[in-house]
């Protein structure tokens, strides 16, 4: 809602907003509402199968993209590749974290690199995915790893053009989000506002009763 309202979606009517931290997920925004599904948990993109036969992931199934680009996986990679021998500037990290490593990527570290390079790389077939389903026209990436900018978004968007239909990509675009860190509170302060819009009865003070 942030992005829609105040960032780089103002004006588009169908969007997706992904972050990728802890978890993975996304928010999708179809002709300029933002999409709910029918228990609230549209766009759980984090549970996407991307490999049957993966590592398992925390929600009980294998290969979901959360436990293929998660926190979790992308730490515990970088360490593995740290202690087969590799050097790397990560190893200086403590405690090392995902945006550290996004950083080291972005600045040439070959470890690094070659972590976030997979990460992109799934996350790419993720988002074609979702550019087949949902055919927005506008992809936003938020979270810590996007600090390694174009070490992450050019196997990403590889990965989109060989799995897009040609008719959902020719007017689709995948960027960085602006909003940064901000963009969650951004984001809560334009739910009150929507709501405000769409019914000022909510915050008359003649109200005699308070609203649910």
């Amino acid at each position: 809602m942030a992005e829609a309202w105040l960032g780089a979606g103002r004006g588009v009517g169908t969007l997706a907003y992904i972050k990728v931290g802890t978890g993975i997920g996304a928010g999708l925004i179809v002709n300029g509402t933002l999409l709910r599904g029918a228990n609230g948990f549209a766009g759980e993109i984090g549970h996407t199968a991307i490999d049957s036969s993966g590592p398992p992931c925390a929600c009980g199934l294998r290969g979901c993209l959360q436990s293929m680009v998660g926190s979790a996986t992308v730490l515990e990679r970088t360490r593995a590749l740290v202690r087969s021998g590799r050097v790397s500037s990560v190893m200086h990290q403590d405690p090392m974290t995902l945006t550290g490593v996004a950083m080291a990527a972005a600045e040439g570290d070959p470890v690094a690199i070659e972590v976030v390079e997979a990460c992109g790389h799934h996350l790419g077939l993720a988002i074609a995915n979702l550019f087949n389903l949902l055919n927005p026209s506008l992809v936003l990436l938020g979270g810590g790893l996007t600090a390694a900018g174009e070490q992450l978004l050019r196997p990403l968007r590889e990965a989109i053009s060989a799995r897009t239909l040609w008719a959902s990509l020719t007017q689709a675009e995948v960027r960085i989000s602006a909003l940064g860190p901000q963009a969650t509170a951004l984001g809560a302060a334009t739910l009150v506002l929507q709501a405000a819009l769409a019914d000022p009865r909510m915050f008359s003070r003649n109200q005699s009763t308070p609203p649910a």
